[in-house]
């Protein structure tokens, strides 16, 4: 049995550590941030209701036996769901952009003025129900097994933190990892204030995506330290504490 708790907190306490001695931006408000950042990420992961995973775990547990795509083959059952779940995550990260609705919520997310690991925790909890809504009915109707959607969740969750972290790889292994995978540099791209970069690299774990529905932008090389990150809107200190980004989305 996974201990997906550990699993969890472990990479995030590491991956923590790992920027404080390789950081790729320098950063300033970091101890605020974290307490908004990491307010939330308990919200969503102890005391956001869990309605909608109970009824999902009872549908597997009680009307499907577990099974795999491929049969005898589990390797192949995990890559295949996680290509459907991170497609999943593309399509529905891009409608968070695009339907005024949830870009409402969404946009907390983005409105850190900085990046770094504590972002990818940064959710706002409406945007986290619907997230687990969509990719809980569409990966329950495909008939993927319980178990094999909870690595699919698992490892999106730890990818999350390797793309959020303020961390500079090596130039070479960048651009060898960026033909499949979404790297930090890439996914920073998307954290910037200025359009159309915000607009792009939709991608959690699979650059190919973004590249095959033409919403892959580069980083935009030397020019990159005049660009901000965040949003526009959303730039006060004060508007950035835990009350303040829950509320955030109901303001006009």
């Amino acid at each position: 049995m996974l201990n997906t708790e550990l699993l969890f907190w472990l990479p995030l306490f590491l991956f923590a550590i790992i920027e404080e001695f390789s950081a790729g931006r320098p950063q300033q408000l970091t101890f605020q941030r974290w307490i908004s950042n990491f307010s939330l990420l308990f919200i969503n992961r102890y005391l956001l209701p869990l309605i909608i995973s109970i009824l999902i775990n009872g549908i597997w547990k009680n009307s499907l036996t577990p099974s795999y795509l491929f049969q005898d083959s589990l390797v192949l059952t995990i890559l295949i769901a996680l290509l459907v779940y991170d497609l999943v995550l593309y399509w529905q990260h891009r409608l968070f952009h695009r339907i005024q609705f949830f870009w409402r919520f969404h946009r907390i997310h983005h409105s850190d003025l900085e990046l770094d690991i504590s972002t990818s925790v940064r959710q706002h909890p409406v945007s986290s129900l619907f997230s687990n809504m969509i990719t809980g009915s569409l990966l329950v109707l495909s008939g993927i097994s319980y178990e094999a959607f909870i690595l699919c969740i698992l490892c999106s969750q730890l990818y999350s933190f390797f793309t959020h972290a303020n961390i500079k790889l090596n130039t070479h292994l960048e651009s060898v990892m960026g033909l499949i995978f979404i790297t930090p540099k890439t996914h920073t791209v998307h954290h910037l204030a200025n359009l159309p970069y915000t607009d792009s690299n939709y991608g959690e774990i699979f650059s190919v995506w973004d590249k095959l529905f033409n919403s892959y932008r580069q980083y935009p090389g030397m020019d990159a330290h005049n660009y901000l990150l965040g949003l526009d809107s959303i730039r006060e200190k004060q508007d950035q504490s835990v009350i303040k980004l829950l509320l955030n989305p109901f303001k006009h």
